[in-house]
């Protein structure tokens, strides 16, 4: 399987030099640019050969958000996958995009931690046309507040299963074929979506697990 081929934007130059070093070491990527900029991220010829784009949410107030410049790429190339990474949280990120466009958009956060396998992992599966750390988009309507399994995506369904079960994280990451760190992104938008509200005293992934089994009937 050939590389999947990324555009990378990040306007702080020395993190986007490290990046691009660090990204370039990879076999499973081949990286075909690194801006500073949207204005010189809008390279029609390059856009169109890229399988997915790793984008900083804040460029710069004379830029495009990473969002718009996600949006913007989209409409060039309507199969390039888009990576945001960012502070902020993701959730609020996701709901920033248009519900029609929202497959193969994923958003991952930005730490100083950061584990730049994780990067890629996100990047090879975003490129395939996964979506990570998304809401499905009928959890923004007015029943929003009620946990409903048909709010969890095929992938979230399997997970949660596996997660009801008593398999450990890392058994749960192998086995649906992600990072651990793509897969706490995914359990994080579960744990919303079934445990929407939790007091003080609720554990919000028990709470989420005993949601799922009496949804799904497993719980009498």
């Amino acid at each position: 399987m050939r590389p999947s081929r990324v555009i990378y934007v990040e306007n702080d130059p020395a993190l986007l030099g490290i990046m691009t070093t660090s990204l370039n070491s990879y076999a499973q990527i081949e990286l075909l640019a690194s801006f500073v900029t949207s204005g010189e991220a809008l390279d029609r010829d390059l856009i169109s050969k890229a399988d997915v784009a790793l984008l900083d949410l804040d460029l710069g107030s004379s830029n495009l958000s990473g969002i718009e410049l996600g949006i913007a790429m989209r409409s060039i190339n309507e199969n390039i996958g888009l990576v945001v990474y960012s502070q902020y949280a993701m959730v609020d990120l996701a709901r920033r995009v248009p519900k029609d466009i929202r497959e193969g958009w994923s958003f991952i956060p930005k730490t100083p931690s950061m584990n730049l396998d994780s990067v890629v992992d996100v990047l090879v599966s975003t490129a395939r046309g996964m979506s990570l750390g998304m809401l499905p988009p009928d959890t923004e309507s007015e029943s929003a507040n009620m946990p409903h399994l048909s709010r969890l995506t095929s992938r979230q369904r399997v997970i949660m299963g596996l997660m009801s079960s008593g398999t450990s994280t890392k058994s749960i990451a192998d086995q649906v074929g992600c990072s651990y760190e793509a897969l706490r992104q995914e359990l994080s938008v579960c744990y919303r979506i079934l445990a929407p509200a939790t007091s003080d005293t609720e554990d919000r992934r028990v709470k989420a697990i005993l949601t799922y089994l009496e949804l799904s009937g497993a719980r009498s």
